[in-house]
């Protein structure tokens, strides 16, 4: 949350303010209002499947879901936190190659990773009609590729 302190220093003119132009004042000081957030236990459930396995290289799938509820409540008021509730699925792959050589006693994996989230739209009401923000709706979805090289020494 920001908080401005600001110093206005400004004299007037030599001949006072014009009629009809007010001098600029100090803004008032903002209000912190603490963010009220809940603990969440977040289910996940994934499971691996080993689709190849011959010797040194061994090929896995992976998948998985969640879902978490948004440890944020309600924003009718001043604040505008804003998260949602979102489902998660996953899926992955992974090679593994033990020794690739000689003089390399361990092993090297390589992983994939997709992971898609969507996040339910919901609509914010805010408690005064005058708010500066107003109503909003908010969701959407969230994309996290990756990809990771391991080697492992024995």
């Amino acid at each position: 949350v920001p908080n401005l302190d600001v110093t206005l220093d400004i004299p007037p003119p030599a001949a006072g303010w014009p009629p009809g132009v007010k001098p600029p004042t100090v803004p008032t000081e903002t209000a912190v209002v603490p963010l009220v957030m809940s603990d969440r236990i977040v289910p996940h459930v994934g499971v691996e499947w080993t689709a190849f396995d011959r010797g040194k290289w061994k090929l896995f799938a992976r998948g998985g879901y969640s879902f978490q509820k948004s440890p944020i409540g309600p924003q009718p008021g001043i604040t505008n936190y804003i998260d949602r509730d979102r489902h998660t699925v996953a899926v992955g792959a992974g090679l593994a190659v033990a020794r690739p050589a000689a003089i390399f006693p361990g092993d090297v994996r390589f992983d994939v990773h997709a992971q898609f989230d969507v996040m339910q739209a919901a609509l914010t009401t805010k408690d005064d009609p005058a708010d500066f923000v107003g109503d909003y709706s908010a969701g959407g979805f969230i994309w996290n590729l990756g990809a990771t090289l391991t080697a492992g020494f024995r």
